[in-house]
């Protein structure tokens, strides 16, 4: 059957779509699909959030269990990280520069050369880079000039011109013009043993032979016989200059050859020879200490020698007064001692003259006013040299250490008043140190009563070292025993965390602790050797070389910052960092009397 046309119009018009239609349907679509509300969006947000928060949670937890653990806090600062040895070479050029740069300076920072530069420029950068209070203390001393080099020539008493009997010493190098000697000229004067006090036993050859010369041993010469010296190898060796000018209160074990040395009634050097002036003598001849074999070291003549600390200054200007090198020293006792007796020709040209000198103090201006502690050295050297090494290197690090404390800002949460001090005038006697404390305990002992400790840095960068630390624990005194032993115990504690061996250093008299000490206030510090002997159980301890001094530039020329390359240097940081640990303890310890006395743990 066929399907008419107008049947079929419809159907194909049902069946194609045009752009019209689409957009009818699109319309009917949209309105037919539900609608989302901002409710359940911003629910579809937090939920997402959420899930990121627990992702990022699981996240950091995984995290913490695999990542590696985190540095330990920086520690606080130091004093001992703080100071720079850089800083201290750099402060011992300038030293050396002000005894070398001034030709009136002799290459010397004496108290009658170079040391009121010193003490400019100490006192000018510690006003210009602390914020201590900085003042000058000034005090006189009797200033000595040795005009021409003495004159020493030993000769045999009973044949004075024998071939080879003669012997014409070396100016400076043999015999040297003892700090205190007095001027005079002596020829063929005969020369007698001192060996005590005794009028009769001692001193009856003086009275029966006027213008006789005294020969002086100090502490340990041999008395007796020389064959006893030679015997006497079991003894120690000790400091050959302790019984100079030291205190009284040296214990027994510093006068080590009571066999050999001087009558125990009389034993010090100083006492003999003043009895000997008295009875009539009319120059000194010092001569230092034998080894226990009886063979000379070969040291220059010490001017260590002097007694004009003593009561008996003008008693010793009377007279002139030598020292002997040991190798001098030896071969005069030889000639004193043998059946052809000895006599001498000897003169001296030494002149005196007051002069002004200073102490330096520079001090916190925090911290307690009724408990004070003490960081001192000398600022002045010898004739002979720029004393880099003494004291330059313990007066240049106490500057320094007082920069650091200042820069580092522990300066201004000291619990202790810290008084850093530059003394003069000590390798004339320790005349600095001496005024201040002397000058306290007449005229304000409340304040003298206020210093708890001092700690003293003297020759810290000897270039034949020992790593000495003051001997706290062999102190005669009952009452500085203890508290010395304290400080010395915190600097031993100090060098042992390190790995770092010392030695015990016997206090010796001989720097500016022993004014404090002999008026009751504890000292310490550290120092690595003077005129001493390095022997042979010390080199391997500490390197270097056995039978040598332990400075071989102690109170010469030569004591540069040059001598201090290599060994020196090291010992000095070392010492520097010790000194700073020390100094850092004492001065925040909130009980520092408490530390002193054993109470409190080091």
């Amino acid at each position: 059957m066929s399907i008419a046309a107008d049947e079929t119009r419809p159907l194909l018009s049902a069946t194609r779509t045009t752009d019209e239609d689409v957009a009818v349907a699109a319309a009917a679509a949209a309105a037919l699909r539900p609608r989302r509300s901002v409710r359940s969006t911003a629910l579809s947000l937090v939920a997402l959030l959420l899930a990121g928060i627990v992702v990022l949670g699981l996240s950091l937890a995984v995290w913490d269990r695999i990542r590696p653990p985190a540095p330990p806090p920086p520690p606080p600062p130091s004093l001992a990280t703080e100071a720079n040895v850089e800083n201290v070479l750099r402060l011992l050029r300038k030293l050396e520069s002000i005894a070398k740069g001034n030709p009136s300076f002799g290459g010397s920072r004496s108290t009658t050369r170079g040391h009121a530069a010193s003490v400019d420029f100490a006192v000018a950068f510690l006003q210009n880079h602390t914020r201590l209070s900085v003042r000058r203390q000034p005090f006189q001393v009797k200033g000595q000039k040795d005009g021409a080099p003495p004159l020493f020539v030993a000769k045999a008493a009973a044949a004075p011109h024998a071939q080879g009997m003669v012997r014409n010493y070396s100016a400076e190098t043999e015999v040297a013009t003892a700090v205190g000697s007095g001027s005079g000229a002596l020829q063929g004067a005969p020369a007698f043993h001192v060996l005590g006090c005794d009028p009769v036993l001692d001193l009856a050859a003086f009275k029966a032979n006027p213008g006789a010369i005294a020969v002086v041993g100090v502490d340990g010469a041999p008395s007796r016989s020389l064959a006893t010296a030679a015997t006497s190898a079991s003894l120690e060796p000790t400091d050959p200059f302790s019984d100079i000018a030291g205190p009284s209160s040296l214990p027994p074990s510093r006068l080590a050859f009571p066999s050999l040395g001087a009558t125990p009634s009389c034993p010090r050097a100083c006492d003999r020879a003043a009895a000997a002036i008295r009875a009539g003598a009319k120059g000194v001849v010092f001569y230092p200490r034998l080894t226990p074999y009886g063979y000379p070291w070969a040291l220059p003549p010490s001017r260590r020698i002097r007694c004009t600390d003593q009561a008996d200054f003008e008693l010793f200007q009377s007279v002139p007064v030598v020292a002997l090198s040991q190798e001098a020293g030896y071969d005069v006792l030889l000639r004193v001692v043998s059946p052809e007796g000895l006599r001498v020709d000897l003169a001296v040209n030494s002149t005196y003259s007051t002069v002004d000198t200073w102490n330096v103090i520079a001090e916190t201006t925090t911290g307690d006013p009724e408990k004070v502690l003490i960081m001192g050295s000398h600022l002045d050297s010898v004739e002979a040299g720029p004393g880099i090494n003494d004291d330059g290197s313990g007066a240049m690090a106490t500057l320094e250490l007082a920069f650091a404390f200042s820069r580092s800002g522990l300066a201004n949460k000291t619990v202790q008043k810290v008084r850093f001090a530059w003394w003069g005038a000590e390798e004339t006697g320790l005349e600095g140190s001496r005024f201040y404390v002397e000058n306290l305990f007449k005229n304000n002992p409340a304040e003298l009563a206020r210093i708890k400790l001092t700690i003293d840095t003297d020759m810290i960068g000897s270039p034949n070292y020992v790593r000495g630390i003051w001997n706290g624990r062999n102190v005669a005194n009952d009452a500085l025993r203890g508290p010395a032993t304290v400080i010395q115990e915190v600097i031993e504690q100090w060098f042992e965390k390190k790995g770092l061996p010392t030695v015990p250093f016997d206090f010796n008299g001989r720097s500016d602790f022993a004014p404090f000490m002999n008026r009751g206030i504890p000292a310490g510090g550290v120092i690595t050797g003077e005129d001493e002997i390095k022997t042979h159980e010390q080199a391997e301890i500490f390197g270097g070389i056995a039978g040598m001094v332990l400075d071989p530039c102690y109170h010469q020329a030569c004591d540069t910052v040059e001598s201090l390359r290599g060994p020196g240097r090291q010992v000095l940081e070392e010492n520097l960092a010790a000194l700073a640990h020390t100094m850092e303890r004492f001065a925040m310890e909130d009980d520092v009397e408490g530390l002193l006395a054993g109470r409190v743990p080091i």
